[in-house]
């Protein structure tokens, strides 16, 4: 047995014999590398930025950070971080930040960090924790605060929630919203917060329901329901309005004015040193702030206060991070972290956390003047913008006529651009300084009827009766019937149309197999003609003499309201596009802007080339009416 054993490891040992294949070898398969997860984002950067990364340091750009990062920042300069829950950190000057797995594990080398939570004031930072060469800082829920490096220590302060921090041998202790700390090497000192200014006192907003079915969710309210007509809104009260709802937040010199798409929440009313504020909070969608002018009003929205002393209008719409912030009527002070911008009536400003930066103002799909009688023709028009006679001070429009509650009011310039949410009549005046109505108007929004009303489509008959028939047509000879005389034997009929001056070739030649004949609209032109309808027999030959009918069509414009022939709504714009139809004859024609003349009947056609709109202006009297046909290009 030994020796057989010892034989075996020989073998072994001593591998294949010369000459014979070897084991085969087996390579384990080569995985692929997977490609680094992306922590955070690097948001903006300002001034001098540096980014570290696998030992090579380059220049800081927008861009994705990785576990291992190092942003760097110098003297006045920052960096700011988001991850994919929205939630961000920024870095102060002459810091060094080191990015960790994920961004509530971070460290700072040294430097200065601020930190905030979600809009809501839920989780946004809960467990962030925050590794420092003094120790471990960490997070409670929604918390928001500073870490700042100083000579032996690190020095922080809360606005929000708590911050807890362990110290190696000195244990843990937690500071609160309003306590600054310092940290060192086995030490914590805090400082007592100061003592704050009672909080004013906040009173409730009336909400006046205009249309549809506004809904509420109260502090209490597990879910929304529909709003009262008339009801007190308590702080806290949640709001939304579905589409063609309307509301109005009233407060004591300021109304908010609620579209449909609005949503936000109602925080009250308080008095700020003589100022009647009110706070508004996570507003998405259409609003318009009215200042009465009855004493000094603003509006908090949170990132942003606006206010003035007179009466204004102001519309604020989301762009993005955004607000855009559109003075229609008055002037209004834009106030972000104790910066003021004015804005006047026309102006424009685009306002976040940083500030507010001039923007262009809205291009109106539609200028139009100020006539006691406006009307506006066609679909399409979302901005109309009503052009003010000299000297006008200030303006008002109004859904209604009565203006008990003008959607528009203050001073104005010379335009003031309306917004055209529905197709209802808008009414607008413009008042003296005294208050007293110079001008009152009001303009309709009507369905663009100038080409289906072609007459053209009606119809005409002339009857064989050997006497002169006339036909009175406008734009185009509408569908004339002749009808025969009857001929109990006849086959069917041979029917001629020739111009008067012209008897050699026919205009029409056609054979009717009954006792008349249809033309098609626009087959017989302006002037006179004859024409005759032969009896034909079984083959085709013809019976008896034959009757000449005298026939004169007669171009008669009794219209009173425009017809537009081209171009339709749609047709692609090209340099040979031309604008042609037919006026009013006592009504004064305009084509984009520019007089058009139209002969004795009240035709026109003139060429306007390639745009992107052909704006047609009628005036007769005091009253105007415009059409508004949009091109392709």
């Amino acid at each position: 047995m030994r020796a057989r054993l010892g034989l075996l490891l020989a073998v072994l040992l001593s591998g294949c014999p010369e000459g014979a294949p070897g084991p085969a070898v087996v390579t384990p398969p080569r995985l692929p590398e997977l490609a680094p997860v992306s922590v955070a984002s690097l948001v903006t950067v300002s001034g001098q930025v540096h980014l570290e990364r696998q030992g090579v340091v380059t220049a800081a750009s927008a861009g994705s950070l990785f576990e291992g990062d190092v942003v760097a920042t110098g003297l006045a300069s920052r960096a700011l971080l988001r991850d994919a829950a929205g939630r961000e950190l920024e870095l102060g000057e002459e810091t060094r930040f080191k990015v960790g797995p994920k961004l509530t594990s971070v460290e700072v080398l040294s430097g200065d960090i601020s930190f905030s939570s979600d809009d809501d004031g839920g989780l946004g930072w809960s467990g962030l924790s925050v590794r420092t060469p003094f120790g471990v800082a960490r997070l409670s829920e929604g918390a928001t605060g500073r870490l700042r490096f100083v000579d032996g220590g690190v020095e922080g302060s809360v606005t929000f929630g708590t911050i807890e921090f362990d110290v190696p041998d000195a244990g843990t202790r937690t500071a609160k919203a309003g306590e600054s700390f310092g940290v060192s090497f086995g030490a914590l000192e805090f400082e007592a917060p100061p003592v704050a200014p009672p909080a004013p006192a906040v009173s409730a907003l009336t909400l006046v329901v205009e249309a549809g079915k506004p809904q509420l969710k109260r502090p209490d309210d597990k879910r929304y329901g529909p709003a009262k007509a008339n009801e007190t809104l308590p702080a806290g009260t949640a709001f939304q309005l579905p589409g063609g709802a309307a509301a109005r937040l009233s407060g004591r010199n300021v109304d908010a004015l609620l579209l449909g798409g609005a949503s936000g929440v109602v925080e009250g009313e308080r008095q700020e040193g003589g100022v009647a504020v009110v706070a508004l909070s996570k507003v998405v969608g259409p609003l318009t702030l009215q200042l009465s002018g009855n004493g000094p009003a603003a509006v908090d929205l949170g990132d942003a206060t606006i206010g003035g002393p007179g009466e204004a209008t102001v519309t604020v719409t989301q762009v993005g991070r955004k607000k855009r912030v559109e003075v229609k009527a008055g002037e209004v002070a834009v106030t972000v972290k104790g910066v003021a911008t004015t804005l006047k009536a026309g102006e424009v400003a685009l306002v976040d956390g940083g500030g507010a930066v001039a923007a262009p103002s809205t291009r109106a799909g539609l200028t139009v003047s100020a006539a006691p009688r406006v009307r506006v023709y066609g679909e399409g028009v979302k901005d109309l913008a009503l052009t003010l006679p000299a000297d006008a001070t200030r303006v008002q429009v109004s859904k209604e006529p009565g203006f008990t509650a003008p959607f528009i009011s203050g001073a104005a310039g010379k335009q003031v651009v309306v917004p055209v949410t529905s197709r209802a009549p808008l009414h607008f005046r413009v008042l003296d300084a005294q208050g007293a109505a110079t001008r009152v108007g009001r303009v309709d929004f009507l369905p663009d009827l100038a080409s289906a009303r072609d007459t053209a489509t009606r119809s005409a008959t002339v009857t064989e009766t050997g006497q002169r028939a006339t036909v009175f047509y406008q734009s185009k000879v509408p569908a004339l019937t002749f009808v025969f005389s009857a001929q109990a034997d006849a086959k069917a009929w041979r029917f001629r149309l020739y111009r008067a001056d012209a008897l050699t070739a026919p205009v029409v030649d056609r054979k009717a197999t009954e006792a008349k004949l249809v033309l098609e609209p626009g087959v017989v032109a302006e002037g006179d003609f004859l024409w005759s309808a032969t009896a034909l027999d079984g083959n085709g030959a013809e019976k008896g003499g034959t009757r000449m009918n005298k026939l004169t069509v007669v171009y008669d414009n009794a219209r009173t309201s425009l017809l537009i022939d081209r171009p339709l709504n749609g047709e692609k714009a090209s340099a040979a596009t031309v604008a042609s139809g037919v006026a009013p004859r006592a009504a004064q024609l305009f084509i984009n802007g520019k007089p058009v003349k139209s002969d004795d009947a009240g035709r026109f056609s003139v060429q306007v080339g390639a745009v992107d709109q052909v704006v047609f202006r009628v005036v007769t009297g005091d009253a105007e009416a415009w059409w508004v046909r949009r091109l392709k290009r």
